[in-house]
């Protein structure tokens, strides 16, 4: 009887073990998870975010956001003043994994203020419309969009901008 190197037998079993589904292949207490291959929890190289709770959140102050475009931070609510663009940018990982369903935004805009909720996903954003104050939106996080909330952006053109961001909610 021929003996087979260890070399040869580890070749061996990759090529049977290949030719099976993963599923047949690990044990069940090895999950994968394909669509999310993050998975949150405690220990090194594993930060636990803490996804905020179900139901309506306020993420309105400057521990959710910072300046990223001629936006600044006024004790109780974010002053927009600018040319082009103007925008927030997500302070910190409370946005990490997180896909709320609807959004409110308050403000003193006017009518009607064109916003971007942007994302990291395609085409680049969970929400991209007009926002009345105080009036709830869909959000959309499916397929290609599933990606963290990134920026808050208003595109004030070459006339520039003057409002204030007095409320921002998710619901979730």
């Amino acid at each position: 009887m021929n003996k087979m190197t260890k070399e040869e037998f580890a070749y061996k079993l990759l090529i049977w073990l290949l030719n099976w589904p993963l599923s047949k292949v690990l044990p069940r207490s090895f999950p994968i998870n394909f669509y999310n291959p993050y998975t949150p929890g405690p220990g090194p190289g594993k930060p636990n975010y803490p996804i905020p709770p179900a139901g309506w959140i306020t993420a309105l102050d400057d521990t959710y956001w910072k300046t990223e475009y001629d936006a600044v931070w006024n004790v109780d609510h974010w002053d927009f003043l600018g040319d082009y663009a103007v925008a927030i940018r997500v302070n910190g990982e409370w946005s990490r994994g997180y896909r709320p369903l609807k959004m409110i935004i308050t403000h003193d805009y006017g009518p009607g203020l064109e916003l971007t909720l942007g994302n990291a996903g395609e085409p680049g954003w969970a929400f991209n419309g007009i926002v009345v104050s105080g009036v709830e939106y869909d959000l959309d996080f499916l397929g290609d969009s599933d990606a963290d909330i990134t920026v808050l952006d208003h595109d004030a053109g070459e006339e520039g901008c003057d409002f204030d961001i007095t409320n921002i909610e998710f619901y979730s």
